[in-house]
């Protein structure tokens, strides 16, 4: 009798056994796969980084964003140094620099042989403020040859052309024109924007 309960024991243990061993592996796999589903799987990305994905797929490729329909905004790019740079010189403040010709320039005005004309000439050029020491080692070096072309251009003026404020500006520009065109000859870095009688007198012969 006893030998038939032990043996009634023996395989009801048997058939747990044989439960568990299979149970166990398939809670053990099941447990795994959600585990590593909940950490591995990607996050769906959102619109907007798919926008950006396909602008920078685009640019790589050599393609206007635009013509994929999307665009790009100013912060998603990052600007390359020169462009800051070009932002920075930018935020320098400009101004017209001025140089005075050191020469007092007397000639004779075309055409009259006893009227004498006497000027001291001074330039100026609109430029970064950050330039002015460069602008006046230029001009400085140039002096010689902005003298030559005033007086060459002081000898084609007549007594005409300083009668009145506006004649006066007629002959500045003709002087300007006449500097500027020197000093492209000699590919100087910087022409002149305006000329100014800084003194002027003449005679009447």
């Amino acid at each position: 009798m006893l030998a038939k309960v032990i043996g009634k024991l023996t395989s009801a243990d048997s058939k747990v056994m044989i439960l568990m061993l299979i149970a166990g592996p398939v809670l053990a796999i099941a447990t795994i796969f959600i585990i590593s589903h909940l950490l591995f799987v990607p996050k769906q990305p959102s619109s907007e980084e798919i926008v950006q994905s396909i602008a920078r797929k685009a640019k790589l490729g050599g393609i206007d964003p635009a013509l994929v329909g999307v665009s790009i905004l100013p912060e998603d790019s990052e600007p390359d140094n020169k462009t800051k740079s070009e932002d920075i010189f930018s935020l320098v403040p400009s101004e017209y620099l001025y140089y005075k010709i050191f020469t007092t320039f007397v000639t004779n005005i075309k055409g009259e042989k006893e009227t004498v004309v006497r000027a001291d000439l001074a330039v100026s050029t609109y430029l970064k403020v950050t330039e002015a020491e460069a602008y006046a080692e230029s001009m400085t070096a140039m002096s010689p040859v902005m003298s030559s072309a005033v007086f060459i251009a002081l000898g084609e003026t007549s007594i005409t052309d300083y009668k009145s404020s506006k004649s006066l500006d007629q002959t500045a520009e003709k002087l300007k024109a006449a500097i500027n065109k020197a000093l492209n000859e000699k590919n100087a870095p910087y022409l002149v924007d305006y000329v100014h009688f800084f003194e002027l007198a003449h005679n009447e012969g």
